[in-house]
C-alpha cells in the first residue's frame, strides 16, 4: 500500500552479521516512496519499481538492538 512499517530485531546471542533484503507488501511500482530508517535517523527516496523488484537491504549491527523501517508513498 501507501505506507507501512518493517521491524528487524537482533537477539542477544546472535553473531549473525548478514544483510537481510526486505520486500514490503503492496508496493505500487508506479509511485515513489520515502523510506525512513528510524534508528539510523536517515531517510531516502526510492522508486516503487526499485522497491518492488530489489527490496530494501537491512542490517542490525549490535546485539539486542533493532531497526525500524517506515515506508510511505509520496
Amino acid at each position: 500500500g501507501k505506507h507501512g512499517v518493517v521491524g528487524l530485531f537482533k537477539l542477544a546471542d546472535s553473531d549473525d552479521q548478514s544483510v537481510v533484503t526486505v520486500f514490503p507488501k503492496g508496493i505500487d511500482p508506479a509511485l515513489n516512496y520515502n523510506i525512513t530508517f528510524d534508528n539510523l535517523e536517515s531517510t531516502v527516496k526510492v522508486s516503487g519499481d526499485a522497491l518492488y523488484n530489489d527490496g530494501v537491504k537491512l542490517k542490525v549491527q549490535e546485539s539486542v538492538s533493532s531497526e525500524l523501517l517506515i515506508y510511505e508513498a509520496e
